[in-house]
């Protein structure tokens, strides 16, 4: 049997925006990759402070859909068109934060990464057709890595 070619990944994983590694953007803290994307969902910040300290990724990222669903004024205009730069900004800062998930990341190769969820957009979906986003922005950003070293 040969090698994977694959790498799913999951909520308790590395690559998940759900990992336990907090993530510091303007000297302010947030648990976790996703309580930063959902906060920065908001235009307000005094609706983005809850959110960024819910206590799981989950919550945060309910929190942020009723804040929305509340007043849909509360959301950053066009940010179905934003959302993939924000992401590739905040995995950004979690592989200059954590330096060694740089190292990680090239290890993984020519490997296809996957997020292993049912999410249409940044994961596999649930029947295997999702975009994939997600796995394809920590894709790019190893590409970038393993063409400049110590750059990013």
């Amino acid at each position: 049997m040969g090698k994977p070619r694959v790498i799913l990944f999951g909520a308790d994983d590395d690559w998940s925006n759900f990992s336990a590694h907090v993530i510091e953007k303007n000297d302010i803290l947030y648990y976790t990759c996703e309580h930063l994307y959902q906060s920065e969902k908001l235009k307000f910040g005094h609706h983005k402070d809850p959110v960024r300290k819910a206590r799981s990724p989950e919550r945060a990222k309910k929190l942020a859909r009723e804040i929305i669903a509340d007043d849909w004024y509360n959301k950053v205009e066009d940010w179905d068109t934003k959302k993939v730069a924000c992401m590739e900004r905040i995995l950004r800062l979690k592989l200059m934060q954590f330096p060694e998930l740089k190292y990680r990341l090239v290890k993984t190769g020519t490997l296809r990464l996957v997020e292993d969820s049912d999410h249409p957009f940044w994961g596999r979906g649930s029947d295997g057709k999702g975009k994939n986003m997600l796995g394809k922005l920590w894709m790019k950003l190893r590409r970038e890595l393993i063409r400049r070293p110590g750059r990013l």
